[in-house]
């Protein structure tokens, strides 16, 4: 709950990380009203929409926001780059609260990184 909190206050529309913690999170902003869309392992869905909502975003005059949740900020990286275009990176010392993993997520311990949209 204090993930999702913090990606509604800070305006974040994409989730990547460890599928087990990462749907949840999507399914909670999503509930919440906020468009949001997961970034990972069986995403499918319309490639196309995750471009869209980038550029949307842009052209806001808004800074994309990713969470990273449960997994490698390298991993989120990459899987953010391939479901919308290559320029993410990680924010330093952004205070996301950590994401606590379920016993059946396969991982011991939770992690929250902020990610934005450098172009």
């Amino acid at each position: 709950r204090p993930t999702a909190e913090f990606a509604s206050v800070t305006n974040v529309s994409f989730v990547a990380g460890n599928y087990w913690v990462a749907w949840p999170l999507t399914d909670r902003l999503l509930a919440a009203g906020r468009p949001a869309l997961a970034a990972n392992y069986k995403a499918g869905g319309d490639p196309s929409r995750y471009g869209h909502r980038l550029d949307e975003l842009m052209t806001a005059g808004e800074i994309p926001r990713a969470l990273c949740v449960n997994d490698s900020a390298d991993s989120c990286v990459a899987e953010l780059d391939r479901w919308t275009r290559p320029g993410w990176r990680v924010v330093a010392n952004s205070g996301c609260p950590i994401a606590e993993p379920p016993p059946y997520a396969g991982t011991l311990e939770g992690a929250c990184l902020e990610v934005e949209f450098a172009g």
